[in-house]
This record gives structure tokens, C-alpha cells and sequence, in this order.
């Protein structure tokens, strides 16, 4: 009994210690559990509270460049929009300078020559102004041709051999062997990238080596790439503004060391072309003087490919009411000279244009759009010109809704414009405008087309002049609007050609035209007037029946006259003979 006592005690024992075992082991683990499930929860916080972190970093930096990109778009527009705004006042310049020129005296043609000179700098400095907002954004055209890109580039460098000379330096040309490749490996290129990046670099070379120095185009063609070098004896650029020095409007001003003073636009430019040309272009200038540039450009894969223009934004000026005096002045010219319209949002341009085109021409002023077509629609002028950018109706809108109207359809528009782009002059040419010129303009060759597109128009009414109506093949001149509404004319005459009672007032309705609109219209294309044009078509059938054998009195009453010798009276003023000789 005893050992079976001990025996069950020991195993309770053993059974008790199995299991404090076991509680103790889960505790344990329970523990470790616990403790992996915080630590676990914080790794959890701390990886959500990271991300989150980075979140908010990544959203500040999308902010950041979000701002940083408004805030280049705004200085890229803002550059653009000034620099085509200094177009007018330099139009005015030039163009008081070229009067100068005309009526100046012998011993001042001096001094005009270097104000034209400045105005052409001037002019330089603005074009390449727009082009680096352009290509800031991405928004710029090149157009590639194939061609030899080695004798254009020899060409370049050698056409400052004079100037190179004027200042005492020798200017050499150099070509490797390799350049003999080109003519065997077709090479398409931009003409406009090839001619401004040499420009740039050859007359900054020449502007910063002294007198007795000497500047070196060295040619090159490897791997697909043409290479140009070209290297100075001047005194060179520090080291440390080296990796400046293609900054936009970056200038180095030390004493004593080389300037890259000017515009700090043209190395800006020259780097922006390149790449844009598939190259780039490095510098380097040691320390024992002298610096030289090389710039090297690829072949483009095809011809004329071409990037997107951007657009400009138009911007709105105050205008001063100063039309009146010049309004004023046109009714006391002679009404038979031809009659423009110049609208033109800057004033002083406006008075210039209507000061020195000549007294020719009478003249009448709106300073917008909106008052210019009203003038256009009420006087019927000869000939607008008109700038683009305007407040209230910009030039676009004026020409097309000129254009548009049957009223107004004939009279040719001349576009005077800051926009000098192709795609500009495209939008200009597509609303039906006659002629576009850029600014700065030159005042003689304003004056040149006015008179040429008046004379265009003076050869059409010749055309009418005689007896008969001229068709569409002996007036290819004119265009598909005009012809229409002649045609439109004709054949409102034909239908009323019996019809005594038809006349002026009934043609004008007809083409929805006042009687004072169609005159001014038909007049302004033909050269004649309303009843002339309906008593012509009259004659014209009236001849063609005479031929076929009708009787003067048949033929009187089918073209509208009631009176057969008055219709006599009238046919022999009119052709020189009498109706019996037509049937003759």
C-alpha cells in the first residue's frame, strides 16, 4: 500500500511539474508574443509615419517644381511679350532714321550709319530674346535641309575675314582630312542653328583677342557629328566662371579678365541650338591665356522636321484719342486719291505711317480693332493696314471678319506685326489677309507695298474697262471672293434683264448691300458704277440677239427698255454704232 501511495504521489508530482512546465513555457511565449506584437506595432507607426513623411516630401518637391515651372513659364512669356513690344519703338526709330537719311545732310550720313548700325544690334538682341523663351519651353522650329553643311560653314567663318582685319587680327580657316567623309555621307541640318552659333562664337573671338592676334576655325566630321573649333589668342575666361559661362544673361565682370559682357544671350543661345541639333557645346581656356569654343551638331534623321511655335499673348496699351485731327484732315484731301485705313493701337506709330507714306493718299485712324472695322465698314477704304496685337479686336479677328462680310470682302488688308514667325505670318496669311510685313519695318518698303497692291488692284479694273465682262480666265488675278460676287451680280442681271424697273436699288438688295456700299464695292474692283455694270450686261445681250437676227424693237423690250430710240439713242453712245450696224 505505502509503495502504491508513493507511487500515484510521484506521478502527481511529476504530472504537476509537466504542467507548471507547460504554463510556464506558454507564459513564456505569451511574453514573446507580446512583445514581438509591440514591437511589431511600432516598426508598424514608425514605416507609416516614414511614408508618410515621404508623401508629404514628394508633394512639396511636385509643389516645388510646379512653382518653379510657373515661374519660367511667366519669365519666358514675360520675355517675349516686352520683346515684341520693343519691335515698335524700334520701327519708329528706324523709320525717323531713314527720312533723316533722305533729306539729312552729306557730313551726318556718318553718324546715321552707326544709328542704323545700333538699330540692327538692337534688332538682333531682340530676335534672340524670343528665341531663347522659345526654346526655354520647348516650343521652337527648326527646319533641316540636305546640303553641303562644310561649304556653308567655310562660308560663315570667312565672311569675317574684313572684320577680322579692321581690327588686326588674322582669321584662319582649317579643315581636317575627315571632313572629306561629308561628301560622301549625307548631312541634314539647320541652316538658321549653323549660321547663329558661328556668328556668335567667330565674333566674340574676334571682340576679345587684341590687336595682332590672331582667331582659328578648325572643320571636323567624326562618328555622324560635325565639329567646329573655334580657338582665340585673347586673354581668356577664369576657371571658376567656365561652368557659368552658358548661363542665360550670365556676364563675367573682373578687371582685367575677358568679358562676356553685352546681352550674356548669345552663349546661352549658341549652347540651346545646339543641343536642340542633336550636339552640344563645350569650352575650355588655360591658364596661360587664349580660349577656345567647340560646338558639334548631328545629322537629323530627315528633312524639315520641325518643332512646335508657340503662340504670344497679346498685351493691352492705353490709347489716346488723337484720330480725330487725322480724320479731320482727310476731309480736306482730294477725294479722288485713294483712301487707307491705319489702325494701329500705338499712336506715334500710327502718325509716322500716316506722315511719311505720302500725300498720294488720303488717310483715315483707328487706334483698335474694333473701331477700325466700323471705319471699314462705313468709308469702304482702298487699302487697310493694320497692326496684329491690339486691345478690344486684334488684327486677326479684324481681317476675318473683313473678309467675311460681302460689304468689305474686297478691300486687301495689310498686317503689320511683332510676330515675326512663320507660323504667325501662316495665321495672318489663312484670315485672307493681302500682305504681311514684321516689324521693325523699313519705311521704303512699306511704301513699296501699299503702292504695289493699289496697282495689283488698278490692272484688275483695266480688265473691265471695255465693253464685255472679262472671265474668269482673263482674270486669274482676281480672287475666288470677288469673282463671286461679280458672278453673283451677273446673274441677278440676267434674271431681270426684261425687267425695266430693275435697277440699283434692286441689284444692292439683291447682294444685301446699301446702294452706297455696292457703288464703293463694285467701283473699288471694276471701276464701275452700278448702272454702268447693269447697262454693260444690257449691251452685251442685247448685241448677241442683234446677231441672231431679232428686230432693234424685240431686242429694246428683252433687255429692259421701253423706249426702242431711246434704247437706240443709248446703244450707239454706249458702242459707237447703232443697233441695226451690230446686226452686221
Amino acid at each position: 500500500m505505502g509503495y502504491e501511495y508513493e507511487k500515484k504521489a510521484a506521478i502527481i508530482q511529476a504530472e504537476r511539474k509537466t504542467k507548471n512546465l507547460q504554463r510556464n513555457v506558454a507564459a513564456v511565449g505569451l511574453g514573446l508574443m507580446l512583445v514581438i506584437a509591440v514591437f511589431a506595432f511600432y516598426f508598424f507607426r514608425l514605416r507609416n509615419k516614414s511614408l508618410k513623411i515621404e508623401k508629404q516630401n514628394l508633394e512639396l518637391q511636385r509643389r516645388e517644381m510646379e512653382t518653379i515651372k510657373q515661374t519660367e513659364q511667366f519669365k519666358s512669356r514675360f520675355l517675349a511679350n516686352i520683346s515684341h513690344e520693343f519691335r515698335t519703338p524700334l520701327t519708329l526709330i528706324n523709320g525717323h532714321l531713314e527720312v533723316l537719311k533722305e533729306s539729312g545732310r552729306k557730313e551726318d550720313f556718318s553718324h546715321f550709319e552707326e544709328m542704323e548700325q545700333s538699330g540692327k544690334r538692337l534688332l538682333n538682341l531682340i530676335n534672340q530674346l524670343l528665341d531663347l523663351s522659345k526654346m526655354e519651353s520647348g516650343q521652337y522650329k527648326l527646319q533641316y535641309k540636305k546640303g553641303n553643311v562644310l561649304n556653308e560653314a567655310s562660308m560663315l567663318v570667312q565672311s569675317f575675314h574684313s572684320y577680322a582685319q579692321q581690327h588686326g587680327i588674322s582669321l584662319r580657316l582649317q579643315h581636317t582630312e575627315n571632313t572629306k567623309l561629308l561628301s560622301e555621307n549625307p548631312f541634314n541640318y539647320s541652316s538658321e542653328a549653323l549660321a547663329v552659333i558661328i556668328t556668335n562664337l567667330i565674333s566674340n573671338a574676334i571682340k576679345y583677342t587684341p590687336s595682332a592676334g590672331s582667331v582659328t576655325a578648325t572643320l571636323d566630321y567624326s562618328d555622324s557629328k560635325f565639329f567646329v573649333t573655334v580657338t582665340d589668342t585673347g586673354k581668356g575666361i577664369a576657371q571658376d566662371h567656365l561652368p557659368k559661362i552658358f548661363d542665360r544673361f550670365y556676364q563675367v565682370d573682373e578687371p582685367g579678365q575677358r568679358s562676356y559682357a553685352g546681352s550674356g544671350i548669345g552663349l546661352a543661345l549658341v549652347k540651346e541650338l545646339a543641343i536642340l541639333h542633336g550636339g552640344n557645346v563645350m569650352v575650355n581656356s588655360p591658364a596661360e591665356g587664349g580660349c577656345s569654343f567647340t560646338f558639334w551638331l548631328e545629322s537629323a534623321e530627315t528633312e524639315d522636321q520641325e518643332n512646335t511655335v508657340a503662340t504670344d499673348q497679346n498685351i493691352a496699351f492705353p490709347v489716346r484719342e488723337e484720330n480725330q485731327a487725322i480724320n479731320n484732315e482727310n476731309e480736306q484731301q482730294n477725294i479722288e486719291l485713294p483712301l487707307l485705313l491705319i489702325v494701329e493701337d500705338q499712336s506715334e506709330l500710327r502718325h509716322f505711317i500716316v506722315q511719311n507714306l505720302g500725300d498720294e493718299y488720303r488717310y483715315v485712324a483707328a487706334a483698335n480693332g474694333k473701331d477700325g472695322l466700323m471705319l471699314a465698314e462705313e468709308l469702304l477704304p482702298d487699302l487697310i493696314i493694320s497692326d496684329v496685337m491690339m486691345p478690344d479686336t486684334d488684327g486677326f479677328e479684324l481681317c476675318q471678319t473683313l473678309k467675311s462680310s460681302v460689304a468689305t470682302s474686297h478691300i486687301p488688308v495689310m498686317l503689320l506685326t511683332a510676330k515675326a514667325e512663320q507660323k504667325d505670318k501662316l495665321a495672318g496669311l489663312e484670315t485672307g489677309a493681302d500682305d504681311y510685313i514684321t516689324k521693325p519695318f523699313s519705311l521704303a518698303e512699306l511704301k513699296l507695298r501699299v503702292k504695289n497692291i493699289l496697282s495689283f488692284k488698278e490692272l484688275i479694273r483695266k480688265k473691265f474697262e471695255g465693253n464685255t465682262t472679262p472671265t474668269v480666265e482673263e482674270t486669274p488675278e482676281l480672287n475666288s471672293r470677288d469673282r463671286k460676287f461679280i458672278d453673283d451680280l451677273t446673274q441677278s442681271v440676267e434674271v431681270n434683264l426684261s425687267n425695266a424697273q430693275f435697277g440699283v436699288n434692286i441689284l444692292a438688295e439683291a447682294v444685301f448691300l446699301s446702294v452706297s456700299q455696292l457703288t464703293r464695292k463694285l467701283k473699288t474692283i471694276t471701276g464701275k458704277t452700278p448702272a454702268d455694270f447693269i447697262r454693260n450686261i444690257r449691251f452685251i445681250k442685247a448685241v448677241e440677239m442683234l446677231k441672231s437676227g431679232e428686230s432693234v424693237t424685240d431686242v429694246s423690250w428683252a433687255v429692259g427698255f421701253e423706249d426702242p430710240v431711246y434704247f437706240s439713242k443709248v446703244f450707239k453712245k454706249h458702242f459707237g454704232f447703232p443697233p441695226s450696224s451690230a446686226k452686221k
